[in-house]
C-alpha cells in the first residue's frame, strides 16, 4: 500500500479499513495476474476510486464503522456501533482481457461481489477454498481458462449464486456433493473437462436448476433417480462420459425438458414407456449407447419433438407408426440398429422433415412415392437394408436433397434422372457398379457391387 498513490495509510489518513482491503485485494489481483499485460486496465492502481478502475462496478452500502466505546459508563463500557456509507464492489468482470497467472486466495474476500466474470483469459492454478466466502455472489464465471485441480468443495457455500460457468478448464476430481446445496441455483456448466465419479445424488435438490452441462467429461455410474426432482430443467448435455446403467424412468417426467444430449455413453436396457411424458422435449439424442428392445410407441406421442437421434444402439422391433404424425418432426436418425419392417406410412405427415436415415439395419418392403412429397428433405439415407423394388421417380422432384445413399438393397430401375440435376445435391450412391448393375444411374458419386 505504500506505493498507492492515493495513499490511503499515509500521515493522517482516516481511511475506513474495508477501503484499504478492497483496494489491497484489486491490487494483489492485478499484480498475480500481469496486470500490465491486461488488454485493458484503465485507471488501475491511479489514484482515482477503485470503483473507477477498468471492469469494476460498485454499489453504495451502509456498513457497521469502528466502535466507540463510553469509558464512563458504569457497566465497564458502553459499545456504540457508527455506521458509514460505503462504495463496494458488486461487480468484477475482466473476461476477455489476457489475465494470466494464479487466482489469488484475496479475491475470495470481496465479499459485496455478486458478479465475478473471469472467463476467456489464461488463468491457471487451482481454485482457492476461500472462494466459498463470495457469500453474495450471483455469477461465478470462470470458464475457458487454464485452472487445474479439484473443484472446491468449499464452493458449495455460495447459497445465493444462480450462474456457475467453469466449462473449458482442466479440473479434474470428483463433483463435490456440497454443490447440492445451491439451492438457487439455475445454470451449472462444467463441460469439456476432466471431472470423474458420479453425478451426487444431492443434486435432486437443486429444484431451480434449467441447465446443466456435464458433457465431455469421464463421469461413471448410473443417472440418479433424484433427478427426477429437477421439474424446472430444460437442457440436460451429458454426451461423452462413462455412464451407464438403465435410464431411470423418472428422467422422462420432467415435462420442461427441451433438450436432453445422453449420447454416446454406455446406457443398457430399455427405453421407459413414461418418455412420451416429455411434453417439451424438441432434442432427444441417445445415439451410440448400449440400448435394446424395442422403440417405444409412446415416443410417437411426443408434441414438440424435433430431432431424434437413436442411432448406433441395438433396438429391434419397426420404427413406430406414431412417430411420423409429429408435424415438427425434422430429423430421424436411427442408423445401425436392428431394425425391420417398412419406413412407416405415417412419415409422410411429417412435411418439415430435412433427414431420414436408417441405413445399417434390416428393413424391407419398397420405398414409398410418398417421399417426393417431402418437400424439405435433404438427406435420405436407406443403406445397408433389405428394401426391394424400384426407386421411385417421385424423389426427383425434390430440389434440396444434399445426400442420398441408396447401395447395398435389392432395388432396381434407374435413378430418377431429375435428381441429377438438384444443385444441391452433393453424394448420390446407389448398387450401380459391377458386371450387371441393379440400378443405373448416370450421375451416381459412387457405385456399389451389391454381392449379398
Amino acid at each position: 500500500m505504500d506505493e498507492d498513490p492515493l495513499q490511503l495509510l499515509g500521515p493522517g489518513a482516516n481511511t475506513p479499513a474495508y477501503r484499504v482491503t478492497q483496494r489491497y485485494i484489486l491490487a494483489v489481483l492485478y499484480y498475480a495476474t500481469a496486470g500490465p499485460r491486461w488488454s485493458f486496465s484503465d485507471d488501475w492502481l491511479t489514484d482515482a476510486h477503485e470503483c473507477d478502475w477498468y471492469g469494476l462496478s460498485c454499489v453504495e452500502f451502509t456498513i457497521p464503522d469502528d466502535p466507540i466505546i463510553d469509558e464512563g459508563d458504569t457497566d465497564g463500557g458502553l459499545v456504540v456501533t457508527l455506521t458509514t456509507e460505503a462504495l463496494l464492489v458488486v461487480f468484477l468482470e475482466l473476461d476477455r482481457n489476457n489475465l494470466v497467472g494464479e487466482l489469488p486466495s484475496e479475491v475470495g474476500f470481496l465479499q459485496s461481489c455478486t458478479i465475478l466474470g473471469l472467463y476467456g483469459n489464461g488463468l491457471s492454478g487451482t481454485l482457492s477454498t476461500t472462494l466459498g466466502n463470495l457469500f453474495a455472489i450471483k455469477k461465478f464465471w470462470i470458464d475457458d481458462n487454464e485452472f487445474v485441480g479439484s473443484l472446491p468443495s468449499e464452493l458449495g457455500l455460495m447459497r445465493n449464486v444462480d450462474d456457475l460457468s467453469v466449462y473449458e478448464n482442466q479440473f479434474s476430481g470428483i463433483i463435490p456433493t456440497e454443490f447440492g446445496s445451491l439451492t438457487r441455483l439455475e445454470r451449472f456448466w462444467a463441460n469439456d473437462m476432466m471431472l470423474s465419479g458420479t453425478i451426487p445424488t444431492e443434486f435432486g435438490n437443486l429444484e431451480k436448476l434449467a441447465n446443466l452441462f456435464f458433457d465431455v467429461n469421464e463421469l461413471e455410474g448410473s443417472i440418479p433417480s433424484e433427478m427426477g426432482r429437477l421439474q424446472n430443467l430444460r437442457d440436460l448435455r451429458l454426451f461423452r462420459n462413462k455412464l451407464d446403467g438403465e435410464l431411470p424412468p423418472e428422467l422422462f417426467d420432467l415435462t420442461n425438458l427441451k433438450v436432453a444430449y445422453l449420447d454416446s455413453n454406455q446406457f443398457r436396457g430399455q427405453l421407459p414407456r413414461n418418455i412420451g411424458n416429455l411434453a417439451a422435449i424438441e432434442d432427444l439424442q441417445l445415439f451410440s449407447n448400449r440400448l435394446t428392445g424395442a422403440i417405444p410407441p409412446e415416443i410417437g406421442e411426443i408434441p414438440n419433438l424435433k430431432i431424434l437421434r437413436l442411432e448406433g444402439n441395438d433396438f429391434t422391433g419397426t420404427i413406430p407408426g406414431l412417430l411420423g404424425t409429429n408435424q415438427r418432426l425434422l430429423r430421424i436418425t436411427l442408423s445401425s440398429n436392428r431394425l425391420v419392417g417398412t419406413l412407416p406410412d405415417a412419415l409422410q405427415q411429417s412435411l418439415a422433415i430435412r433427414r431420414i436415415q436408417v441405413d445399417r439395419n434390416s428393413m424391407d418392403g419398397t420405398l414409398p412415392d410418398w417421399l417426393g412429397n417431402l418437400e424439405q428433405l435433404s438427406s435420405l439415407n436407406v443403406a445397408k437394408n433389405r428394401f426391394v423394388g424400384i426407386i421411385p421417380s417421385s424423389i426427383g422432384s425434390l430440389s434440396k436433397l444434399e445426400d442420398v445413399t441408396l447401395e447395398e438393397n435389392d432395388l432396381s430401375g434407374t435413378v430418377p434422372l431429375p435428381l441429377c440435376s438438384v444443385e444441391s445435391l452433393l453424394i448420390l450412391s446407389a448398387d450401380c457398379g459391377g458386371v450387371i448393375p441393379e440400378v443405373t444411374c448416370d450421375c451416381c458419386t459412387s457405385c456399389f457391387e451389391n454381392i449379398a
